[in-house]
């Protein structure tokens, strides 16, 4: 994310590169981004393309840095290339290796669970490649449950730092063998396009963002390039700063129009687009990037009203702390949960996590990033300098001052990663459980694990219970051990042979399949008291891709149950192929019971319509509205507001067993 200082008014932040004058409204648009963002990971409902937020930082950040170089190169002939990386550092790498070090120590203090991400992201996020350690763990930037790891959001700044490395040498490149602007605008065009194109031919060869995750296509160095290199093609074109100060724009108003139906055409796309919507991956983030673009173009131009609009003191304030909003933001979300670490008021979290964010971006502000920028290294160096150490010495601490620091700061993280994780209050529980007679009992009191403790009642039914997290597909489960027979007593004599059985107990409940995510992980406990027939294969974080493997396994197996019930998509979206292949394969079964999402992400909603128009479809179809039944009785929930209580999952085993009886009956 850029944070280029311009100069040319009192206001003007310090430590200016040479060439590019302030333009406040820029540092308004900044603010705009940037709130937007924080809105989105905040859980603010009415800003559900938030994320979009960062494009714009994206087009900011190819304009500015690119307009630089252009303005370096015209000037000196050349660009110099140490100067450009070291004007970088200074501002970017402060303000993190200060948050790296604070998020850390934090989590070694009171978040050791953290610690093991923390192990491998720091290094990531160091070496500014973030983005690609996310893609190569297969893991999902918007798909997750429980706590998601609290450096994720350096992904952009891994983008931004590769386009730092590698876009230098390609205007240094082009400008001494094919000299012109032009040529590079339509050099980073054709970039831009290509970008595009790539990331729509990975959405749709990947089936991308229904039914499968789209973070390879969204966080990818090259799919996600095109915000940066259409900014950089206006970069290299328009600088009307640069302009005759006599001369008359042609239409100023016109430009202001086209920039400010660009800022609202951000705000409507901030409110109207989410993660999955398919769009977005289809040319729809060129798209918006095209509205940011037109926003910079008018806001670019010193008498720009736009500008004056967006330059006022309240955007102005938030656009220059947006870089310290954004390291921030993520980490003190992450660990200020409404109902974990903080109270459960939406209204009360939200307005402590937003006061905390904007209290540590302050202080990064003024005590990291300002004093840095305006020399505080350098006068310290020269001091020393004073002290004995000469010019020869000054030269030499300047080179070394920042790998000192780094190291430093690696020695002081490495201190501090290397502190045992907590402990786990039920490491080493066994991913599989067969019980015979018995209940099981949740270990953590969350609904977000499939392992579980097993406590033995006095009496229970027989049944076979299976909590699976690693078992392979269609691994058939052990068959139930026989009852062991009761030893006599000590002296008491031989009993006589047994009596002839009594008459079987009227017809229960049908055997019974269970297949789902973490939510019915969490009813898994309610439900062997009420089934006599029962097999649960639940798994967290599984997506629905997953539990259609499950469930095909268990069919293939022979094991399907007359009464299946599935709960899927709490995780990710479920496609309609995907949901027709559940029932499908569960066919065979008297009747399958699907439940509807309750979790605040995007594709809750549409997973809840398709649920609603396709199970009703099959013969043997049944919906449990469980998102109605949730948001009628919160009492049910976690604090997470996904899974449910034992009070809920007693709720939802009753009606499960209700309609099983209806439907045998």
């Amino acid at each position: 994310m850029t944070n280029i200082e311009q100069s040319g008014r009192a206001a003007a932040p310090a430590g200016r590169p040479a060439g590019l004058p302030y333009l406040p409204g820029l540092d308004g648009l900044r603010a705009l981004a940037v709130v937007a963002v924080l809105a989105y990971h905040l859980g603010w409902a009415r800003a559900p393309g938030g994320f979009l937020g960062v494009d714009v930082f994206f087009v900011l950040s190819g304009y500015l840095i690119t307009a630089l170089l252009v303005a370096e190169h015209a000037r000196t002939g050349g660009i110099a290339l140490r100067r450009f990386v070291a004007r970088r550092a200074r501002r970017l790498l402060p303000a993190l290796w200060t948050m790296l070090l604070v998020v850390c120590t934090t989590a070694a203090l009171a978040f050791r669970g953290e610690l093991g991400e923390l192990r491998r992201d720091v290094p990531a996020a160091l070496a500014y490649v973030s983005n690609w350690v996310t893609i190569g763990a297969d893991e999902s930037y918007f798909e997750t449950t429980g706590r998601p790891p609290l450096l994720a959001h350096l992904w952009t700044l891994a983008i931004e730092g590769q386009f730092y490395v590698l876009w230098p040498l390609v205007v240094l490149l082009l400008a001494r063998r094919f000299p012109g602007r032009r040529r590079l605008a339509w050099l980073a065009l054709a970039g831009a396009g290509l970008s595009t194109a790539a990331m729509a031919a990975l959405a749709v060869r990947g089936g991308m963002p229904i039914p499968h995750d789209p973070s390879p296509a969204y966080l990818g160095s090259a799919t996600h390039a095109m915000g940066l290199l259409l900014g950089a093609a206006l970069g290299a074109v328009w600088a009307p700063w640069r302009a005759d100060p006599g001369a008359r724009p042609r239409s100023p108003w016109a430009l202001d129009l086209l920039g400010g139906a660009g800022v609202v055409g951000l705000v409507l796309a901030f409110w109207r687009f989410d993660e999955l919507d398919p769009a977005l991956y289809r040319g729809g983030f060129a798209a918006v990037s095209v509205l940011a673009l037109a926003a910079v173009a008018a806001i670019a131009r010193p008498a720009s009203r736009l500008g004056a609009v967006l330059g006022l003191a309240p955007l102005r304030y938030l656009g220059q702390r947006s870089y310290g909003l954004y390291l921030w933001h993520w980490p003190v979300a992450m660990l200020t949960r409404p109902g974990f670490e903080l109270p459960a008021s939406t209204a009360l979290a939200t307005g402590l996590r937003v006061a905390l964010t904007l209290a540590l971006a302050e202080a990064s502000y003024r005590l990291v990033e300002l004093p840095v920028r305006r020399g505080a290294l350098g006068r310290w160096a020269r001091g020393l300098a004073r002290g004995g150490a000469g010019p020869t010495g000054l030269r030499r601490m300047r080179l070394l001052a920042a790998p000192v620091a780094l190291a430093v700061l690696v020695v002081s993280l490495g201190g501090t990663l290397a502190a045992p994780p907590a402990a786990d209050p039920v490491a080493g529980a066994p991913h599989s459980v067969v019980l015979r007679t018995g209940q099981a009992t949740r270990a953590d009191g969350v609904g977000g694990t499939a392992r579980f403790v097993l406590a033995q009642p006095e009496t229970g039914p027989d049944f076979l219970f299976v909590v699976s997290a690693s078992r392979a597909p269609g691994a058939p489960a052990p068959a139930p051990a026989p009852a062991p027979a009761a030893a006599p007593a000590p002296g008491a004599p031989a009993q006589a042979p047994a009596p002839a059985p009594a008459p079987p107990p009227p017809a229960g409940p049908p055997p019974t399949t269970a297949v789902g995510d973490s939510v019915m992980a969490a009813i898994a406990p309610a439900l062997p008291a009420r089934f006599p027939a029962l097999e649960v294969d639940a798994v967290t974080s599984r997506q629905p891709a997953d539990v259609l493997t499950a469930l095909s396994a268990i069919a293939a197996a022979g094991r399907l149950g007359s009464f299946v019930v599935i709960s899927a998509g709490t995780n990710g979206a479920i496609s309609d192929e995907q949901l027709r292949a559940m029932l499908d394969v569960a066919s065979p079964a008297r009747t399958v019971l699907v439940l509807t999402n309750f979790v605040e992400r995007p594709w809750a909603e549409r997973n809840n319509a398709l649920i609603a128009a396709v199970v009703p479809q099959y013969p043997n179809g049944v919906v449990l509205d469980w998102n109605a039944l949730a948001e009628a009785n919160p009492e049910w929930l976690w604090a997470d507001r996904i899974h449910p209580r034992p009070a809920g999952a007693e709720a939802l085993a009753t009606m499960f067993l209700e309609e099983a009886v209806r439907a045998a009956g």
